[in-house]
């Protein structure tokens, strides 16, 4: 069985009283997860997952939302592939913390992975990408413990299989992940020739949530917004998210509205977890100020890129404003300035790097570039009537 095959038969076994024979694997009726996962021990065969890419907008997210709605399964769990990374190596660094080395195994990723299949056996990944040498050097033996817990993974991304971690550091020591990703899930190219968010956006009747340029004009018109959807709400007013023991300031909010700056949330030391908190106490963020972005400015694009994808991953309508339109907010060809290039230098020789390995991904910036495509398919689908009807209930008139 396979996950594509669950999520044929959702459609095609709607008006039939027999239960379809998938459920039998995704824990319906007919089979308790129990008997599932002793099966899976017994070395009596395993339902593969799924690999599912594609180009930006083609619908992937969509099928995923079908999929994860309809599978009938308790211990399941839907999750963007970085933030499930990010927890990966938190609870390895907290097992170190926690294990008398001179007494027991070196090795953490066997007990991590052991909690992580407990916790849920169907795993569902947004956004499946690899783009750091610390995830690409712990996948293969993650994932291939996960596995022999019986966990099942359904996953999206822009890149074929072949083309993940394409030009990273030690790439060698990642290529076996993909072929044990091959085997393990059904490899599925979604081909439709056409990005539905931006078709959806043209289609859009809604009023106008994205202002650009960023003129003084613009930001008045911004606000206005703002002034309209919490006007029969508390005076707007700051507010500290609590994220991992640390605060997070929310320079003006009120109700379930949310004011930032582009400054605020992607030029300072802000990551998922940041982006997940707002997410979680907010349905509308409004974002000012937002530059035009180029490699010279990569670790404030990556945090843009992770934030659009925490706002869009949960449904969290985002109003902006912009020094260009959101076609044109990344800007591909960059020519490095001198700070650049000692700043490429210094972390060769931190990483005991030659010349030769300035074609890796880390230099080039390719992984940006690719990741901003689908970030800017998504901003024109979080501009739409469908989009905005669809995302959380705001408290506020919306």
């Amino acid at each position: 069985t396979t996950a594509a095959a669950a999520a044929g038969e959702t459609a095609a076994g709607a008006g039939d009283e027999r239960e379809p024979f998938w459920r039998s694997w995704l824990g319906g009726r007919s089979a308790t997860e129990s008997s599932l996962q002793a099966t899976l021990r017994a070395g009596r065969g395993y339902p593969k997952g799924m690999y599912l890419y594609g180009d930006v907008g083609a619908g992937k997210t969509f099928l995923m939302d079908l999929f994860f709605g309809t599978a009938q399964v308790a211990r399941k769990r839907r999750v963007h592939f970085n933030a499930f990374m990010q927890e990966v190596h938190e609870r390895i660094h907290a097992w170190k913390q926690g294990v008398d080395m001179r007494r027991e195994s070196h090795d953490p990723i066997p007990p991590v992975a052991a909690v992580l299949a407990d916790q849920a056996w169907l795993l569902c990944f947004d956004e499946f990408q690899v783009t750091g040498v610390a995830d690409a050097l712990i996948l293969r033996r993650l994932f291939t413990e996960l596995f022999d817990h019986g966990v099942v993974v359904v996953a999206t991304s822009n890149r074929a299989p072949d083309d993940l971690y394409k030009g990273g550091l030690q790439r060698a020591q990642f290529v076996p992940f993909i072929s044990l990703l091959k085997v393990r899930c059904d490899i599925v190219r979604l081909e439709t020739g056409k990005d539905y968010r931006s078709v959806a956006f043209q289609e859009s009747e809604l009023r106008q949530v994205y202002f650009s340029p960023n003129t003084e004009e613009n930001n008045r018109r911004l606000m206005e917004v703002f002034d309209v959807l919490t006007e029969d709400l508390p005076p707007p007013g700051h507010r500290e998210l609590t994220v991992l023991g640390r605060k997070l300031l929310v320079p003006k909010c009120s109700g379930s509205v949310a004011c930032f700056s582009f400054a605020e949330l992607c030029e300072k030391e802000c990551g998922d977890v940041d982006y997940l908190a707002i997410a979680e106490q907010f349905d509308t963020v409004f974002l000012t100020d937002i530059p035009q972005l180029s490699l010279g400015q990569r670790n404030a694009a990556r945090r843009f890129i992770l934030l659009v994808d925490t706002f869009y991953d949960h449904g969290v309508r985002l109003l902006c404003s912009a020094e260009v339109e959101a076609s044109r907010l990344f800007v591909e060809k960059y020519t490095p300035t001198l700070q650049d290039k000692t700043r490429d230098h210094m972390l060769m020789d931190d990483l005991g790097l030659s010349e030769k390995d300035k074609t890796s991904s880390i230099f080039t910036g390719e992984e940006e570039i690719f990741a901003f495509r689908r970030t800017v398919s998504r901003l024109s689908e979080m501009q739409t009537e469908a989009y905005w009807t669809a995302g959380k209930k705001s408290k506020a008139k919306a």
